[in-house]
């Protein structure tokens, strides 16, 4: 189903914005399709049964590294691993990088 709605102004998406994280007095809760739901607020939390994805993940490619060995700006640092998606990382070590790929685990 595509949307076919024209976009909102910035300052109208803002107002709407701000005024949907207002607290909300829920007057009646009905079921309703997430297709209508548009505009409409919980009238309960909803939470998930599974973790998904199941372990922290990259959402780009990209490198990973430890905090303590980018406090200096500039640092060079050598690529010990790849972690392509749906391969685990392993431990980074210290002053070391991984080269790692979208999808891919985040080492620990």
């Amino acid at each position: 189903m595509k949307d076919t709605r024209p976009l909102l102004p910035l300052d109208d998406a803002l107002a709407r914005l701000v005024a949907g994280s207002l607290p909300h007095a829920i007057t009646h809760a009905e079921s309703i399709s997430t297709f209508d739901a548009l505009g409409r607020v919980l009238a309960a939390d909803v939470l998930s049964a599974l973790d998904v994805p199941p372990e922290d993940n990259t959402s780009m490619d990209g490198y990973a590294v430890r905090c303590a060995d980018v406090q200096v700006a500039g640092a060079l640092l050598p690529v010990a691993q790849r972690i392509p998606a749906g391969v685990p990382g392993q431990t980074l070590q210290a002053g070391t990088a991984a080269r790692i790929f979208t999808g891919g685990q985040v080492p620990p």
